[in-house]
Formats: structure tokens, sequence, C-alpha cells
């Protein structure tokens, strides 16, 4: 079966991941984004978004830190990270928000909790993050598992492989529909499908589309 394409309503985006079999909800763009990197990343192994921190650990860093305690304020870490060398704890935001006292105080809070735990913490911001690969790995999100059989993928790879020499990504797709039979827009799902599991190996750092050649490494 297809995997869920993302949806969105109001600002949550909401998406099926890779790595965790889970729906993730995201509700600004920069942690989407922040999450399509991970996907792309082989070492990731587990991602959780919205981490909730202990309350009282956080009002104990705030009597530290002599800020104001709030019983009721909720703590969390935008992602906490398994991948295959150890967990990583992100905040991630716009970096306009580094300006504010207040979220450079939330910063602290979370960085000292975290290094009480022993997991290291970092900043994101969308001034670390590249929109070519976002936007590469976006396009094949969806298409790392499609309703296409094993014959149909072998059959048409080295038709497509060897149309992609000489010709644009959607050129070459719609000869392979055309040549195997195939319903339209068949070959670019499963153009997507290779790029999104790597068993086509391209650069992500160059804007992929249809309507230019793609580059197999």
């Amino acid at each position: 079966m297809s995997r869920m394409k993302p949806t969105r309503t109001g600002k949550l985006t909401r998406v099926q991941g890779w790595h965790t079999k889970r729906v993730h909800s995201f509700s600004t763009a920069i942690e989407y984004h922040f999450f399509l990197l991970l996907e792309w990343d082989d070492t990731t192994v587990d991602i959780e978004e919205r981490h909730l921190l202990p309350p009282q650990s956080i009002q104990e860093i705030r009597t530290i830190l002599q800020l104001p305690t709030n019983a009721a304020e909720i703590t969390a870490s935008d992602f906490l990270v398994t991948s295959k060398q150890g967990k990583e704890a992100w905040a991630v935001m716009p970096a306009k928000q580094l300006e504010s006292r207040k979220a450079l105080e939330d910063l602290d809070i979370r960085r000292i909790f975290w290094e009480r735990a022993g997991i290291p913490f970092a900043v994101c911001t969308e001034k670390e993050i590249n929109q070519t690969i976002v936007k590469n790995v976006q396009w094949v999100h969806g298409n790392r598992e499609i309703d296409i059989t094993n014959n149909e993928l072998s059959s048409t790879k080295p038709v497509l492989e060897n149309a992609l020499m000489h010709t644009s990504l959607g050129e070459a797709c719609r000869g392979c529909d055309d040549m195997l039979g195939l319903d339209n827009g068949t070959s670019l799902r499963i153009a997507r499908h290779f790029i999104a599991t790597k068993v086509w190996s391209v650069d992500v750092t160059n804007p992929i589309s249809a309507q230019e050649k793609l580059h197999i490494i």
C-alpha cells in the first residue's frame, strides 16, 4: 500500500514517518522541514516530536536560574531523536525567535535538563536547513512504499535508466509508461520510489525536477 501523503489541517501538518511507521504532526514549516532531513538520514532510528519534560525537573531548573516558577507551564523539546550513534534533543525555531529573552531562557532550561540527562542538546534554525534537500525529499517522501508489484519495478528499472541517459526524467517516465503499457504516471511514481528507497543514488543537494535530467550516481 502507498503511504499517506502529508495533510494540513489549519497550520498542522501530519505525515507518516519512514523510520518510525508512525504519523507525526508539526505546527510549523521549519519543524516539518527538519523532520524531512531526519527522514533522509539513514542513521535515524526514532523521531519523537514535542517531547514533554517533567514539570518537577523544569521548576527545579527555573529556581536554579532564578526565573519565576509557573506550575502550569509546559516545557517540551521540539525533537528527541534516536540515531545509530545515540540520542539528541533539538530545539527547532525561526532565527528571529532567538532575539526573544523568553525564548533564550527556555533554551537555557532545556539545555540544562538534557545536560543532566547526558543527552546532547542543539538548536536548529532555518539558516541550517538546506531547502533544496527539503524540497527533494518532500517530492519523493510519499513514494517510499507504493502499491506496485516487484515484477513491475524490476521491468521498469532498466527501461528508465536507459532513457534517463538521453532525456529528462518526465520524458523518460512517459516513454516508459507507453513502452510497458503502464497507466500514465506509474513510471514517475516508480522513479520517486527508487529515489526514496535509495535504489538510485542521487545528489539531493541539487534540485530534482521532472523537466530536467536525473543524474544517478
